[in-house]
């Protein structure tokens, strides 16, 4: 009976200590990856992102997929590594934009001659 009545409450209770979870395991995590966005130096912890400096965080994904402290907790142990580090969400899209065209060409100059073989004289 008792449970029935502050179902409502609990689960209230419940999200709130989540949000605060998650929240100080990012907090933890921005301060541990320097605080400001390695690119350009922005500090607004609301546009911060862990970014894969080697674009392979795919490789990660079944392994924290829903469990974001996990996830946040593992980043903050291997962020010394070189393997991770903050941008902001401007930087990040950049990054994202120009791996993007870097793989258009390379798509492009395997399925075109042509275009190799004037990639080729260029360089040349």
């Amino acid at each position: 009976m008792y449970r029935a009545k502050n179902q409502g409450k609990r689960r209230a209770s419940l999200r709130a200590y989540e949000r605060r979870r998650r929240e100080e395991a990012k907090a933890a995590l921005i301060k541990g990856g320097g605080g400001a966005c390695r690119q350009c130096g922005f500090t607004d912890v609301r546009a911060l992102n862990i970014d894969h400096v080697n674009d392979d965080g795919y490789l990660e994904d079944g392994r924290f997929r829903t469990n974001t402290v996990k996830y946040q907790r593992h980043v903050l142990k291997m962020i010394k590594s070189g393997r991770y580090q903050l941008l902001c969400a401007n930087c990040n899209q950049i990054k994202e934009w120009e791996r993007r065209r870097r793989q258009r060409e390379i798509t492009d100059l395997k399925h075109n001659p042509m275009l190799l073989a004037n990639f080729a004289k260029k360089a040349a």
